[in-house]
């Protein structure tokens, strides 16, 4: 195996376990939540952790993507770019507490909830540094004593298990990760030149945003209808089944997301070559993906789901692998607003087949949901790509 081949795998494998700790993360902490409490009160957390990622996803505001795609283009204005960024995206942060006081939670759980995505708003904006500059093994490092710690402390509290006490903990996890993220990379934001406060930042992030969050309702469209319609309990047997479906999705993209500067820079015809790769393997892993994760739910949660589970979970997770590397060529090509549509698309029938099939058809409901959106959404890219190629709106190199 040659050097270069050897450099991209260990990107690969860094990245991916990078993007692996979290969803490790989550299955450890239900797991433990589940056996030592109850399933009803993950189902609580789940509740929260909706709204806890939803103003995370608000303060974020599209700056990955955009800071990527900046950073690629003037590599010498790292600094100044991500500091403006930083700073303009500051100034939503207060914005959360109406919709806190509109929460419902108590006055203890509101100020935690409000701390939790604070930090995590300072957490998650180093995250673009952490993929351009490929630092995956100080993030590694970081997620696992997080991961250790809480792990440890849900352990030691396993008799008083409450929902005050999980956010507690994941608050002053996410507070401390904050912090070190901020002492690795501070000398790397430094700069001499100006940064300043620019609302036109927001608008420049906006088309990213509107992408984000909508891809975000796309994937979690079916988990808020489920609780909006089920029980506690089945909230969290969802909740659990759906994120590993979701982590096997994301696989997809940990094996592209190390190569976004390059990938950007590649022309259609060998994004297409990528794309059959990547559908390829997803062939291939899929069916591995789903028998293991039936034998985790049996055997590590108790869990018996029907065998349509399982085949409709394996319809959901396969469009991505198709669709992916068109994603990043329509980002690079500008046309994201075509991406934007395909998610609305997705978000808007995923809703309205949930609302049918939830009621009849419980979880397994959802889940038929979700796949069909999928799909459609598959069908839609092809659509798009061939209709901008009849245009001469891209070509083939």
């Amino acid at each position: 195996m040659n050097l270069k081949i050897r450099k991209r795998l260990s990107i690969i494998f860094s990245n991916s376990l990078n993007n692996l700790v979290l969803p490790i993360s989550n299955v450890l902490v239900s797991f433990l939540v589940i056996h030592f409490a109850s399933v009803e009160l993950w189902g609580e957390f789940v509740f929260l952790m909706i709204f806890v990622n939803l103003a995370s996803q608000f303060l974020s505001f599209g700056n990955k993507e955009f800071l990527l795609r900046k950073f690629s283009q003037n590599p010498s204005l790292i600094p100044e770019t991500w500091k403006t960024v930083f700073l303009t995206r500051f100034s939503l942060v207060f914005l959360i507490i109406p919709f806190l006081s509109l929460s419902g939670f108590d006055l203890n759980i509101s100020v935690l909830v409000f701390l939790f995505v604070f930090a995590n708003f300072i957490h998650q904006s180093f995250n673009v540094l952490v993929i351009y500059e490929r630092k995956f093994n100080f993030s590694v490092l970081v997620e696992i004593v997080s991961l250790v710690t809480i792990l440890g402390f849900i352990y030691f509290q396993k008799d008083q298990l409450s929902l005050e006490f999980l956010v507690l903990i994941f608050t002053i996890l996410t507070i401390l990760k904050a912090l070190a993220f901020t002492i690795f990379f501070w000398e790397r934001v430094q700069s001499k030149l100006k940064f300043s406060f620019d609302y036109q930042i927001l608008l420049m992030c906006l088309p990213f945003f509107a992408l984000e969050v909508s891809g975000m309702l796309q994937s979690r469209t079916d988990l808020y209808c489920v609780a909006f319609f089920l029980t506690e309990a089945e909230v969290g047997k969802y909740q659990i089944l759906i994120n590993f479906l979701i982590y096997f999705q994301a696989f997809a993209n940990f094996l592209l997301v190390p190569f976004a500067k390059n990938v950007y820079r590649l022309n259609f015809e060998s994004i297409q070559k990528i794309t059959k790769k990547l559908s390829f393997f997803g062939i291939l892993v899929i069916p591995i993906f789903i028998f293991t994760l039936n034998i985790v739910l049996e055997n590590f949660y108790n869990f018996e789901f029907d065998y349509e589970i399982f085949i409709f979970g394996g319809l959901f997770v396969l469009p991505v692998y198709v669709y992916l590397p068109k994603i990043y060529f329509l980002y690079k090509t500008n046309l994201q607003n075509k991406v934007l549509l395909v998610n609305v698309l997705g978000v808007v029938l995923n809703g309205i087949l949930n609302f049918y099939f939830i009621p009849r058809k419980g979880l397994l409901g959802a889940l038929i949901s979700s796949a069909i959106s999928q799909w459609i959404m598959l069908f839609a890219y092809y659509f798009y790509e061939n209709k901008l190629m009849r245009n001469n709106e891209i070509t083939l190199s």
